[in-house]
């Protein structure tokens, strides 16, 4: 066992503990970081959608999901193939180790035949 240094490390190794007495497989964890998809290129970056919002209501979200900081008139955002936004700024760290949208998980490229 190392050694605990932080109160954060302190209930990460608590809650390890309590799943490993709990009898639950542990393994999954490991199995979700290795299927996910790799970053983005530079490219594929480049050949993601970009829109302007702008706040004229209707079922538009008004939030961004990473910072969850509400959308203003004039923000550059992502716009994903799943319908999910995003400022670009909190987008492109994600997308640059995850090809995934943060929100859904879907493939942030669009399907090419």
């Amino acid at each position: 066992m190392r050694n605990v240094t932080t109160e954060n490390d302190s209930m990460l190794v608590g809650a390890r503990d309590s799943v490993a007495r709990s009898g639950i497989a542990t393994d999954f964890i490991q199995i979700d970081m290795t299927k996910r998809p790799p970053g983005l290129t530079q490219e594929s970056l480049n050949s993601l959608q970009v829109e302007v919002f702008n706040n004229l209501g209707g079922n538009v979200p008004q939030e961004c999901c990473i910072c969850l900081e509400a959308f203003s008139d004039g923000d550059a955002l992502f716009h994903l193939p799943c319908g999910h936004r995003f400022h670009n700024g909190c987008l492109i760290p994600w997308v640059r180790t995850c090809g995934d949208c943060p929100y859904c998980r879907a493939s942030v490229l669009k399907h090419r035949k």
